[in-house]
């Protein structure tokens, strides 16, 4: 019992920290922006793909860290394959998108709320 409930301790203060690290929210919205380059964004695509294979290359168990950082969003097990890359894309986005357009996307976005 006490190794099952430091598992989801364990899983809820992963998810905080990536929370407050990682705005996937903000990553997702940038995605669909018509703003963004295509070639911004396939280049966080492939850079997604790339990152889950390295991911599978190292062993990490996907579901694992599907339940840390996919919880956030609702993601269920099992379709790993097709979530990750977009996950990590929209994770990498708002680093490499010109700075001035995540500032206004953000302020947009801080309007609506």
């Amino acid at each position: 019992m006490n190794k099952q409930m430091l598992k989801v301790a364990g899983t809820q203060v992963a998810t905080q920290a990536v929370r407050r690290r990682v705005d996937m929210a903000l990553g997702f919205a940038l995605l669909r922006d018509r703003r963004i380059p295509l070639t911004k964004k396939l280049l966080v695509l492939g850079l997604g793909i790339g990152g889950m294979f390295l991911i599978q290359a190292l062993e990490i168990p996907l579901e694992i860290l599907t339940v840390v950082f996919g919880s956030p969003v609702g993601i269920e097990d099992g379709i790993e394959a097709l979530v990750w890359p977009v996950m990590l894309a929209s994770a990498m986005l708002p680093h490499l998108a010109p700075r001035a357009l995540v500032e206004q996307l953000r302020a947009e976005r801080a309007q609506r709320l």
